[in-house]
């Protein structure tokens, strides 16, 4: 897999995002966005730890928003699908479309469906130990 593939992640929601009954908040939802994109770049071998330490790069979440379909609960296991996509708004950022789904008794449904942008920051201090960049 490499970074401009879809990729597909399975996560349990929160206990604390539960804030409205048994509804997951607004915030926790956005986690679960963020969460997936990071999980995206793990699995290429590329988290968050590796590019700091190793090349003094700074992962950044830069702006994310979010359509809720339905209601996520306490408990709901949900698939996190990632897929990049190029924004002429934003061409010097990553971009990423992220929808989430659970199951439902009639089948798979979309609860969320929202975009995330990332960039990479230089950081002077790491920087100095490694000049070199990922592949």
């Amino acid at each position: 897999m490499s970074l401009s593939d879809l990729s597909t992640y399975r996560k349990r929601t929160r206990f604390e995002g539960c804030n409205v009954g048994t509804w997951i908040g607004f915030k926790h939802i956005m986690y679960l966005l963020e969460e997936g994109v990071l999980e995206h770049f793990r699995s290429n071998g590329l988290g968050p730890r590796e590019l700091y330490e190793e090349y003094g790069l700074c992962f950044e979440v830069v702006d994310s928003s979010v359509r809720i379909l339905h209601a996520l609960h306490i408990d709901d296991e949900v698939d996190i699908e990632v897929k990049p996509f190029t924004s002429k708004r934003a061409p010097d950022t990553l971009n990423y479309k992220v929808n989430i789904y659970r199951e439902d008794p009639e089948g798979r449904l979309k609860t969320v469906s929202g975009t995330v942008r990332v960039c990479f920051r230089r950081d002077a201090f790491a920087a100095e130990s490694n000049e070199s960049l990922p592949p």
